[in-house]
């Protein structure tokens, strides 16, 4: 049912302050979420009853905005100021137009960084002591490499390579002692990467010496991969603090530049044009707000609607990725081990839906909830650690819960 008001999603209007992700048009799809009803009238019934209902089919933007601070701090201590009093340093989604305006005319953090080198496996950042890395392609523009660079191996040393190119890979896996596998095929990285987690354990880490002797010492009689091979390394080249996609650009004139030395940007402003700079430099720095409350009491799923509600907010709901890891930092803070979101199931039109009257458009379930017709009595709720997929929970429970203070800004 979710699947039938859901296809042909289409972008909000850009505003600042606004979650890009979500506004559609009404295209009939076939429902994946449950096995009835079959016929085409059914569904068409079925749909009727939800738009009478009041449940709106186009979801909508999420409030949010900016704020300035006046005071001259590194990088990582404008992003800790603003983790601690707002949400977190400042993302921008589109440049149509200008939410900083009336801000100063200086030059201020925002929450954009080049991230680090991460192991596959594990989900390990590379250890800084870690120097064996041999770029044999130093003099190639930083512009040639996509928004996200993966490391080849050859001749015992390895480099940053584009992503999407095709090469063998090298996969890590402990059956009959043999450690490292060549499957004799040419891959992207991301698709080395999900080879190998199906049919082994990931793509190969080397972290030390003899993890690397012991590779070639296997591969030698391979010829396939001796010339070159992805191995589990990889690096976004920009994100955002707060882990939302990096989509779009304003960089300056001949920016960004040296980027492996100035891993921070700042934002101009009233230009709003960024440049690259050394995070040890101290800047203003600009902060958003989410406008989303944890509340630390224990309360039923009804309960917590009604404490959302009396005091004007609502539930959480969650239209887009974004708004996802802006609940998932809410609910780390919880003291128990669930919190209480904005879904419900509707046992009559057997269809998850959230308060906010929107349909149930972006998903996240964890595996084996979301899709029963055994849903009754339950209403959604998201772990406080872990990977904080949604869950359903019976809606007795007594659990925190995450109001969001600007409901009709959905």
């Amino acid at each position: 049912m979710n699947q039938l008001l859901c296809r042909g999603i289409k972008h909000c209007p850009g505003r600042w302050g606004g979650d890009t992700d979500s506004r559609s048009e009404l295209t009939p799809a076939a429902p994946t979420a449950f096995t009835h009803p079959t016929s085409g009238m059914e569904k068409s019934v079925l749909l009727m009853l939800l738009v009478l209902s009041g449940l709106s089919i186009l979801p909508s933007c999420f409030s949010f905005h900016y704020e300035f601070v006046n005071e001259s701090k590194t990088w990582y201590e404008a992003q800790r100021i603003c983790r601690e009093n707002y949400t977190d340093l400042a993302t921008f989604y589109d440049n149509t137009t200008n939410p900083v305006k009336e801000f100063p005319h200086v030059r201020a953090w925002i929450g954009l960084s080049s991230g680090s080198w991460i192991w596959s496996l594990k989900d390990t950042i590379l250890d800084s002591s870690y120097t064996d890395f041999y770029q044999a392609d130093k003099d190639v523009p930083e512009q040639s490499y996509e928004n996200k660079i993966c490391a080849k191996m050859f001749d015992m040393s390895w480099k940053p390579f584009n992503c999407s190119e095709e090469i063998p890979f090298i996969c890590y896996d402990i059956n009959d002692g043999k450690k490292y596998i060549c499957p004799r095929q040419n891959k992207t990285w991301n698709e080395s990467q999900s080879y190998c987690r199906a049919n082994h354990i990931d793509l190969v880490s080397v972290k030390t010496l003899d993890e690397k002797k012991q590779i070639f010492s296997q591969i030698i009689p391979e010829p396939y991969c001796q010339k070159g091979f992805w191995i589990g390394l990889s690096r976004v080249k920009w994100q955002w603090s707060d882990q939302s996609n990096f989509d779009i650009g304003n960089w300056n004139v001949k920016q960004p530049n040296k980027w492996d030395e100035k891993q921070c940007v700042e934002m101009s402003i009233p230009s709003r044009v960024w440049n690259n700079d050394g995070c040890e430099q101290a800047k203003p720095f600009i902060c958003y707000n989410d406008d989303l409350v944890l509340v630390r009491e224990n309360k039923t799923w009804v309960e917590a609607l009604n404490h959302c509600r009396e005091n004007r907010w609502d539930l959480v709901s969650i239209h887009s990725e974004r708004i996802q890891h802006w609940v998932q930092r809410q609910a780390r803070k919880a003291t128990t081990p669930y919190v209480w979101l904005g879904l419900r199931y509707t046992c009559i039109l057997q269809v998850w839906f959230w308060v906010s009257e929107q349909a149930l458009c972006y998903q996240n379930w964890a595996l084996g909830h979301g899709g029963s017709w055994e849903e009754c009595k339950k209403s959604g709720a998201m772990p406080r650690e872990g990977p904080q997929q949604w869950e359903g929970k019976n809606q007795t429970e007594k659990l925190n819960f995450i109001c969001n203070k600007k409901p009709h800004d959905y």
